[in-house]
């Protein structure tokens, strides 16, 4: 696979590499120190919703408006046009997050190169960036995910965004790699998911409907109003669903508002979001059944009706100032609560989770620089309870615990603009977490204490240098680091595991966007290197009783594409305009140094990550109002344990969508759209289980089959 990376990919030593990006950024510094330019001083402030596929709001899907190269980004660190961000970053909006229906957010997260989202069913999902994550059983770690600048991931790193409903959200932007000089703990990188802002000018609002195959019904309303000081946006979805596969019936309320106040110099938002789900769970199957009845669930699953119920509640009270006119303050304080249990073949869990903070920091601007620093603290108590499961009913109680997590993230960051707007970004960050383990059961304090990781440090540098008006090349190297979970942390018997670290690791990137026949055709590239120490694995002594432990080293290094190229209508409007976005993505992630249970798996690819990715959109505007939607996707093959004795060849999808847009039907713009997922009913799994545990004779269950051919349509009205 070297041969598809430049020559610094074959360089055997990590740091030599690392050295090799940094001169070739010295090299364009030399080349853009003999151009100069003017500086523009508000570029730096406008925030706007953007995205690789500029196609309008939420409620459209054409425009006209294709200037890739003038969308502005919040970024890793200032916000600054696409173009400027010197760091792999990527930014959905609402009509890519809902091309294909609208019922999960997780799976079009594929759309982006990078990313491999695993989807087993609508509450079963793992997220993995750039191959980070992985080997989460069955959620998404690693990754730093904030909701309005709320932070959605909880103390000892789990971040749960399926229960977000798509039609909610208004952007979805994603920076890759090593970024906790920026976020504080999150290895892989930070997603920022912004909902729709309210707007002044009176009463206005939007209503719809979808429904699909295998009972699936979605409605949603939204209503907002407001004058130029006080704005109101509440919203309401409904999802519910038969599900295709024994025992996966799914239901989930989503309400969220958000209550802004504007007056000269300050801004204050309040947000809530409140979540009610109940949701079966078939789990994962071993390959005989994968293969000949993908639609049955797990026999031990299915005998006590497993699944999970909960509800939850994100709140946030968001206060911006302006102090003077360099200098700004935006203050966040955020509660959130959690309260729900599953049942599970082995037990049923009662879990709690109560979580309160605030990220507050400071902008100093100059006029050819930015300076950011504050602060990130919060308290997570997580408090758990198990019981025998008897008859798919509560039992006897197992034991009670509770755990207390204080993150404290402290940072500080740069932003210059030099040498024809050259772009140089830094920071640093330094990371504090304690814990207290509290055994509620025991009459005893042996599990009990405080116990804390040692302070890290991570920092970030990045540049962007214009070569030309349309191309700019972009490098950063950054630091980052993840910590154990809370079942990590723990071992069988529930004592404290006090010697496992922080997973940690270093990443470099180098990258290029390119605009291109007036703006026609966007192009992102960048190949990356990673490495990872003290690497967190997965010990299994049952299905139901596993543990951390740090194992040795891993290296990820690949290369990203996303290219985007309009085809406009000719004068007579003959040709129709047609839009194609490719997103690649290759990946070579190997372990470098791993020895499990005496066996050594050193230069073993890692499981559950393919090794390409190509996803291919086709967007047809036939008229104004008639548009087209064909979407293909390639995911290559992947291994199934660390040894790679076992592995999944992978699979291909195709999804076709077609809408009408009646903007002037009942006064009021109306859409009306059908689509097919899963055109051609292909069998696959849309997530594997790595290491699946094999015991007293059983198959391993590596499978959970995706979602067979699946029809469904939808209305939608704007007033």
């Amino acid at each position: 696979m070297n041969n598809l990376f430049p020559a610094f990919f074959s360089i055997n030593s990590f740091r030599n590499r690392i050295i090799a990006l940094g001169l070739f950024t010295a090299i364009c510094f030399a080349d853009a120190s003999d151009r100069a330019g003017a500086f523009k001083p508000g570029n730096l402030y406008s925030e706007s919703d953007s995205s690789f596929v500029d196609e309008g709001s939420k409620n459209s899907e054409i425009s006209d408006t294709i200037a890739l190269e003038r969308i502005i980004v919040k970024g890793p660190l200032f916000p600054r046009y696409l173009m400027q961000i010197p760091s792999s970053t990527v930014n959905l909006r609402a009509s890519n997050i809902t091309r294909n229906n609208s019922t999960s957010v997780v799976e079009e997260l594929n759309q982006v190169p990078g990313i491999y989202a695993h989807t087993g069913t609508l509450n079963t999902n793992r997220i993995t960036i750039r191959g980070i994550g992985s080997r989460t059983p069955y959620g998404t770690n690693r990754i730093k995910a904030y909701w309005n600048e709320i932070p959605l991931t909880e103390g000892d790193g789990n971040t749960n965004i399926d229960d977000l409903d798509p039609m909610q959200i208004q952007s979805f932007e994603i920076t890759k790699g090593a970024k906790s000089a920026l976020y504080g703990m999150g290895l892989g990188g930070v997603m920022l998911i912004s909902s729709e802002e309210p707007t002044a000018g009176g009463f206005y609002g939007s209503a719809g409907a979808e429904v699909g195959s295998f009972g699936v019904f979605k409605p949603y309303i939204n209503l907002g109003g407001g004058n130029n000081k006080v704005n109101i946006l509440a919203s309401y979805a409904y999802n519910h669903s038969d599900g295709w596969r024994q025992n996966s019936a799914y239901k989930r309320h989503n309400l969220t508002t958000q209550l802004s106040y504007t007056a000269k110099a300050f801004k204050a938002d309040l947000f809530f979001n409140f979540i009610n789900l109940f949701a079966k769970i078939p789990s994962s199957l071993n390959e005989q059944t994968f293969l000949n009845s993908p639609d049955s669930a797990a026999a031990n699953w299915l005998a006590v009706e497993g699944r999970e119920e909960y509800m939850k509640v994100l709140t946030g009270l968001k206060f911006q100032s302006r102090i003077s006119a360099q200098l700004k303050n935006t203050t966040l304080f955020f509660l959130n609560a959690y309260m729900g249990e599953e049942y599970r073949p082995f037990n049923v869990l009662e879990d709690r989770s109560f979580q309160v903070g605030v990220r507050s920091f400071f902008h100093w601007k100059l006029q050819h620089l930015d300076l950011k620093f504050g602060t990130e603290l919060f308290q997570n108590r997580y408090t758990w309870t198990t019981f025998e499961n008897e008859n798919a009913g509560k039992g006897a109680g197992i034991n009670n615990f509770t755990e207390q997590r204080i993150p404290v993230s402290i940072f500080a960051q740069a932003g210059l603009e030099i040498w024809n707007k050259s772009i140089v970004e830094i920071g640093i960050s330094y990371n504090l977490l304690k814990y207290t383990l509290s055994d509620l059961n025991s009459d005893t304090s042996r599990f009990n204490g405080n116990y804390s990781y040692k302070p890290v440090f991570s920092p970030f540098i990045g540049v962007n240098i214009p070569i030309n008006k349309n191309i700019r090349v972009f490098s950063s190297v950054g630091h980052g680091f993840s910590p154990p979970t809370v079942e990590e942390t723990l071992m069988p018997d529930g004592s404290p595991n006090t010697s496992i670290k922080p997973e940690s690791g270093w990443n470099a990137e180098l990258g290029s966007r390119i605009t291109a026949i007036s703006g026609r055709m966007y192009l992102d590239g960048t190949f990356y290197i990673m490495q990872v120490k003290d690497l967190l694995v997965t010990k299994r002594l049952s299905e139901e009783v596993f543990f951390g432990e740090n194992a040795g080293k891993t290296l990820h290094k690949g290369f990203e594409l996303l290219l985007t190229y309009w085809l406009r209508k000719s004068d007579g409007h003959i040709v129709p305009r047609i839009r194609t976005t490719v997103s690649l993505s290759i990946q070579d992630n190997h372990f470098t140094d791993f020895v499990d249970n005496g066996v050594d798996f050193s230069g073993n690819q890692l499981p559950g990550i393919p090794t390409n990715n190509l996803l291919v959109l086709g967007d047809i505007y036939l008229t104004k109002s008639v548009y087209l939607n064909y979407s293909f996707t390639h995911h290559g093959s992947q291994y199934l344990d660390d040894s790679n004795q076992a592995s999944y060849e992978g699979y291909q999808l195709h999804h076709a969508k077609l809408g009408i847009n009646l903007n002037r039907a009942l006064r009021m713009r109306t859409k009306i759209y059908f689509g097919i997922k899963n055109v051609f009913n292909s069998k696959y799994a849309s997530m594997i289980l790595i290491n699946a545990p094999s015991f007293s004779g059983s198959l391993p269950r590596y499978y959970y089959p995706g979602l067979p051919r699946y029809f469904y349509s939808g209305i939608g009205l704007n007033f």
